[in-house]
């Protein structure tokens, strides 16, 4: 995502599009499913959660080379085809001195084999808070954004879900922060090499997408696991890197 003087609020609300897993929030209810959750796919939901469990990532943002915010996460399976992942955000940009944005958010999201049964996200961006909190129905995603009623597709994926690439094959997004779908398109950019968190030298496929907010390019290790971004929308480059671990 790009990020101008003028333009860096509109830029970091499109951060919140390039997905990253993080510690946060507590439980969350989860939505009886009833025909739709039996209708998932197995290997669908292998494809999305199968291999994770109890993982953790960080990843930072950069502006100009200059750390701005960290992402950190965790993926758990909760059942036998159940998993629950956990998001927060800690942003504040600062130009010469001066605070320009700054963003705080926790989510908890719960899926039931591939499909997203339950979410609650609080964000406090420039002040302002945002609450969304939905479930699933048998043929449609209901939700809530700062108590106005919505409904997304029964497949909707939340807009922090870039972070697997899977993930991209959903085109129908939430947006945490707008709180209302939009459509999201995808291309593949081939491969190249990147030096991974560990400092060793890996190949990574790359997807350039589009969506009404910002245009991307994500780049995914082996897993499909997120490795880097680079998102832009007026010229100045938001980098997203992953974190070794800790």
């Amino acid at each position: 995502m790009a990020f101008g003087a003028a333009a860096i609020q509109a830029q970091m609300k499109s951060a919140i599009g390039v997905g990253l897993i993080v510690g946060g929030m507590g439980g969350v209810a989860l939505a009886s499913l009833g025909n739709a959750a039996q209708a998932d796919d197995a290997t669908d939901a292998r494809g999305l959660f199968g291999d994770i469990d109890e993982r953790a990532l960080r990843y930072e943002f950069l502006v100009d080379e200059g750390r701005v915010g960290i992402g950190e996460g965790r993926i758990v399976k909760t059942g036998p085809a159940r998993w629950r992942v956990e998001i927060s955000y800690d942003i504040d940009v600062d130009l010469l001195g001066v605070g320009i944005y700054d963003l705080n958010l926790e989510a908890v999201e719960i899926y039931e084999g591939s499909r997203l049964v339950s979410l609650e996200s609080k964000s406090v961006e420039d002040g302002v808070e945002h609450l969304v909190s939905g479930e699933a129905k048998e043929d449609h995603f209901a939700y809530t954004h700062n108590g106005e009623a919505g409904q997304a597709e029964p497949d909707v994926v939340p807009s922090t879900q870039l972070w697997r690439q899977r993930l991209l094959e959903r085109t129908r997004v939430l947006h945490v922060i707008e709180g209302k779908p939009f459509d999201r398109t995808g291309t593949p950019q081939g491969e190249r090499e990147v030096e991974s968190q560990d400092g060793e030298t890996i190949t990574v496929s790359g997807v350039h997408i589009e969506t009404p907010f910002e245009t991307a390019d994500l780049w995914y290790d082996a897993e499909g696991l997120l490795q880097q971004a680079e998102v832009d929308r007026t010229g100045v480059v938001l980098v997203i890197k992953r974190l070794a671990k800790e």
